[in-house]
């Protein structure tokens, strides 16, 4: 420390000798925490900035789909899927034509929308979701042995009432009818509106015969 130094030419001249010796470094280390706090600085407004131009464009997608503007719609949400593939509204956008597509009776093109989601997604919950309405499909097209390769992928600790009862139609659907019964008894335990909240389910545990 300085205070150690008899007088002050003394403390002028270890000053001087430090700053020769560190002066460099020290002076790298304020460039390099400087540019770094920078980087920092542009990489997020990047991110918000990218984020507002995703969620415009979805907006965009919605009212393009409201005005049944199919073929401008699928170029908006093309954009989405491309450009703005980090944000969730990529996803929310492969959803969207994934949807087009089942009601337009393209069960092709729909699955195909749903594995981008699965493939691409960046949030997790909406990666699960995609997995169980692409179980949904491929359950529905009798492809029962791929619709349960695509269920066991779920995160059961999830506790999903809509995960369990999707277990239970596969179930249901390969012949496993106690199997079936249990998982549906588990989609009515997890229902956030109670075990009779859900009448669909109910009908199901009764023709089950509970």
């Amino acid at each position: 420390m300085v205070d150690i130094y008899a007088s002050e030419e003394e403390q002028v001249a270890a000053i001087k000798k430090w700053w020769k010796e560190n002066g460099t470094s020290v002076i790298l280390g304020i460039v390099i925490g400087s540019a770094a706090l920078f980087g920092w600085r542009y990489w997020q407004g990047q991110l918000t900035t990218k984020g507002e131009q995703a969620s415009m464009a979805y907006s965009q997608l919605e009212e393009q789909l409201s005005k049944k503007k199919t073929e401008e719609a699928e170029a908006t949400a093309k954009e989405l899927m491309q450009q703005y593939q980090g944000t969730p509204y990529a996803s929310f956008a492969a959803f969207k034509l994934a949807k087009a597509a089942i009601e337009s009776e393209n069960t092709e093109a729909a699955g195909n929308y749903l594995r981008w989601v699965i493939d691409n997604g960046k949030a997790e919950e909406l990666v699960q979701l995609a997995i169980m309405r692409l179980a949904r499909l491929n359950l529905s097209n009798d492809n029962t042995d791929s619709a349960w390769a695509l269920i066991t992928t779920i995160d059961e600790s999830m506790g999903l009432a809509s995960y369990h009862e999707l277990k239970g139609d596969i179930l249901l659907a390969q012949g496993k009818q106690e199997e079936a019964r249990n998982a549906y008894l588990q989609a009515a335990a997890l229902n956030p509106a109670g075990p009779g909240g859900n009448s669909f389910l109910e009908m199901k545990m009764d023709d089950l015969g509970r």
